[in-house]
């Protein structure tokens, strides 16, 4: 399941990231402003609010894309994906994964902001791959 999960998100997201940096407003910069600094003040050990902030970021992103189904089908995923994501983030609270993910975002919201799509593409490709790593090398310990 998991494996199957990550290459639709690897699919998706990519995409989504890449349309974001291309068609992301001034009003889409301050919302992923807005969710970094929750994350940044969030307590890294609560799983529960790293969940529903990852699942916000990464559903800004797709709304950012300028696509209107991408959000679709990324909140038609919502129930599975949280539940992944919040796998991951209960099993890393307060761990390095965790801090790695909220530098992802911060690197993705200024490729976002710069405008490179070729950047935002290659980050969340690797913030994707970095969390399936982890979830993965979890699930064989």
């Amino acid at each position: 399941m998991v494996q199957s999960l990550m290459g639709m998100r690897q699919l998706l997201e990519r995409e989504t990231a890449r349309l974001a940096a291309i068609h992301r407003t001034d009003v889409h910069l301050r919302q992923f402003q807005e969710i970094l600094e929750l994350e940044a003040g969030l307590d890294p050990t609560s799983a529960a609010g790293l969940t529903d902030l990852d699942f916000s970021f990464h559903l800004l992103v797709a709304l950012a894309s300028g696509n209107l189904i991408y959000p679709l089908i990324i909140n038609s995923f919502k129930n599975v994906y949280t539940s992944l994501t919040g796998a991951f983030f209960q099993l890393f609270a307060g761990a390095e994964p965790v801090g790695e993910v909220r530098s992802y975002h911060r690197q993705l919201v200024h490729a976002i902001e710069e405008q490179d799509a070729t950047m935002a593409t290659e980050i969340m490709q690797e913030m994707l791959a970095h969390g399936e790593r982890q979830l993965l090398s979890a699930q064989t310990l």
